[in-house]
């Protein structure tokens, strides 16, 4: 039974496979090979190349460049979406609305046909639970495991993942903060007051060449996928305090390293097709006024985001499943740095609707994909994939 990783638009998925060869999943890989499917327009599914270089610098920092009024801003980020909507559909057409999950999910039957097999064992990450749920939804059949790693819901309006996706990051970048400090990082005792400053340096506009948004998507990506080993948060630490005292290099390599991971032309496109119930442009600076309250770091930039499908068409909405043929197996990262913990609230009820009887493993490490990164997790998706029911607890923790 082939096991597909999918990571959805978080990433390509061939990326995420890099951090799989670790020593976390050394046993799984010797159990079950890994194929690693990225998501249509991104990684080696074939990129989309469609919008111009102007937008693409006003989406990658939220139109930081032009205003640091989040209003203003939001303005600018809907007019260059709107422009790159009508060209983007001009160069797909008439295919600009085949990017979504669900047709991610057909990708994933049009590979169990062509193989042969009658079930698939997936792997969903992140914002490839879509995709695992599509698929589920619609070929139910041919699901033989079901594991659901960092997720993040399905059909999640677009408000109420913006919200919890600041608040979620929120967290992930106090947790860094404090566990560098018990490591002796360069951020020293006060960790997240610097990283603070250094966000609303990006926002004011007074550190060259770096917004708010480059920050905040340069710290997450080196989270996501960087060494989270004591050396590995102190350089990303020592990137961050230099940067406050005015050396942007290293922050900087760093933003332009997650650039290309995390925002490409072809996750514009899917993430606009995919998005539910975007608020009108009025809302934006309202809700980034409301999110800042809990989440100060991270609202600005939550709330722009709802800005960047202005004027895109959207497509029909993944239809949940009414019900599990199989148990999933649940990971939660406790420190996402992605789309962060409070993501996975959106699950919940889709799994008590289906009464799925799921089993759930907490990690409390940094970093995203609990599997990639977790001894214990792969142990027990080894144990999970197996010819046997998990015996145990449905609910389950794993050490940092």
């Amino acid at each position: 039974m082939p096991l597909l990783l999918t990571t959805g638009i978080d990433m390509p998925t061939s990326r995420l496979a890099l951090t799989l060869g670790g020593e976390a999943t050394r046993e799984l890989l010797a159990e079950h090979p890994i194929v690693a499917v990225d998501h249509r327009g991104l990684g080696d599914s074939g990129t989309v190349d469609c919008l111009t270089r102007a937008q693409r610098g006003i989406l990658a920092d939220d139109a930081a460049a032009k205003s640091r009024d989040v209003t203003a801003r939001a303005t600018t980020l809907a007019a260059a979406a709107r422009l790159g909507a009508d060209i983007c559909n001009d160069t797909l057409s008439p295919h600009q609305l085949a990017f979504s999950a669900a047709d991610a999910a057909e990708d994933l039957e049009e590979l169990r046909t062509r193989w042969e097999v009658d079930r698939l064992a997936l792997v969903g990450v992140g914002s490839g639970t879509s995709v695992a749920m599509a698929y589920l939804s619609e070929h139910s059949d041919h699901v033989g495991r079901l594991i659901l790693d960092s997720p993040t819901g399905v059909n999640v309006q677009a408000s109420q993942a913006a919200a919890t996706r600041a608040a979620g990051l929120q967290n992930t970048l106090v947790t860094f903060a404090d566990r560098c400090a018990g490591l002796g990082c360069p951020l020293g005792e006060d960790g997240v007051a610097t990283l603070s400053r250094v966000v609303s340096a990006g926002a004011a506009g007074s550190l060259p060449g770096l917004s708010d948004t480059s920050i905040l998507s340069a710290v997450t990506t080196a989270l996501a996928v960087g060494d989270t080993d004591p050396a590995g948060l102190k350089r990303l630490a020592q990137a961050i305090v230099d940067a406050d005292k005015g050396n942007v290099a290293a922050l900087t390599a760093l933003a332009r390293a997650a650039a290309p991971l995390r925002e490409s032309d072809g996750q514009q496109v899917t993430r606009c097709t995919d998005m539910v119930g975007r608020p009108g442009l009025g809302e934006v600076p309202k809700l980034a006024r409301r999110w800042a309250e809990d989440a100060p770091m991270t609202a600005n930039s939550a709330a722009l985001s709802l800005a960047r499908c202005d004027g895109w068409g959207v497509a029909d909405p993944v239809s949940a499943p009414s019900s599990f043929p199989i148990y999933p197996l649940v990971l939660l990262g406790q420190n996402d740095p992605i789309n962060g913990l409070k993501a996975a609230e959106a699950l919940a009820p889709l799994l008590i609707t289906a009464s799925a009887e799921a089993v759930s493993a907490s990690w409390d490490g940094l970093g995203y994909s609990v599997l990639s990164r977790s001894d214990c997790a792969a142990a027990l998706a080894v144990e999970y994939l197996g010819p046997e029911k998990l015996s145990g607890p449905a609910e389950r923790a794993c050490p940092a």
